[in-house]
């Protein structure tokens, strides 16, 4: 069984990791300060023993403080690294499409759809707007629902999470972003959603997972609204951001 480290634990563990060129320099300042000639125009040798010991103090404490601002970089630089980032579109931003053609098959709910592993599937809207506008730098801000077995995945799920690392490190933005919906008392109520800033090629040629299915479909509020397309995506669903 593994215990944590006291924070105490872990500085003096950090510090044990500090380059030894600061150590070095320390010895090298103690031992000039040791060696330093006495100036013979200073009649009082206690004032030159004072400044001596002045000295000392301030190269001791200058070295130590280089030690201890390198050890709490130590300590510190895995929370820095395991932020959650952010994505914004740095292209225009189409988050909406309004068609007058009726869905094929009648109006079905792109969320309904429940594509089989391997397979993505996204809204008559989505291509329509992919053909409205093609040759043009925009990217498409889309919700992302992900099925196993043509079972939805919890969007919170660690499935989920893997699911979206893997699509990240294929260079796409997705992760969660914000929206509001009804609930039973028709009050406003804010969720998270899986959504991601996606290129025509990329939503044309889905990098998908044989292990998911994906139906792709613009985001939007519980009026139907589209969600903004400057409030970014996050690849944590606690970022704070999202509250």
């Amino acid at each position: 069984m593994t215990t944590s480290l006291t924070r105490e634990e872990r500085l003096f563990q950090a510090i044990g990791q500090v380059d030894d060129v600061l150590l070095e320099r320390l010895e090298q300042q103690l031992q000039l300060i040791e060696h330093a000639p006495a100036t013979v125009d200073v009649p009082d040798s206690d004032v030159m023993n004072t400044r001596r010991r002045r000295w000392h103090r301030t190269g001791i404490a200058s070295a130590l403080a280089a030690v201890a601002v390198a050890a709490c970089l130590l300590i510190f630089s895995p929370f820095w690294q395991n932020q959650s980032a952010m994505y914004t579109a740095s292209e225009p931003v189409v988050n909406s499409y309004v068609s007058n053609q009726k869905l094929p098959g009648g109006d079905v709910s792109p969320s309904m759809q429940m594509p089989a592993n391997g397979t993505f599937f996204y809204s008559h809207e989505v291509k329509q707007a992919l053909q409205a506008n093609q040759g043009k730098q925009v990217v498409f801000l889309v919700a992302i629902d992900l099925f196993h077995n043509r079972t939805p995945v919890a969007p919170d799920s660690e499935q989920t999470r893997a699911e979206l690392k893997r699509l990240q490190q294929l260079q796409y933005q997705v992760g969660y972003t914000r929206y509001w919906t009804y609930s039973d008392e028709m009050q406003q109520t804010a969720g998270t959603m899986v959504a991601g800033y996606l290129t025509a090629a990329q939503l044309e040629q889905f990098a998908a997972s044989p292990d998911y299915g994906y139906s792709i479909h613009f985001a939007t509020n519980g009026d139907g609204s589209p969600l903004s397309a400057e409030q970014g995506i996050f690849t944590d669903p606690n970022d704070p951001a999202l509250k």
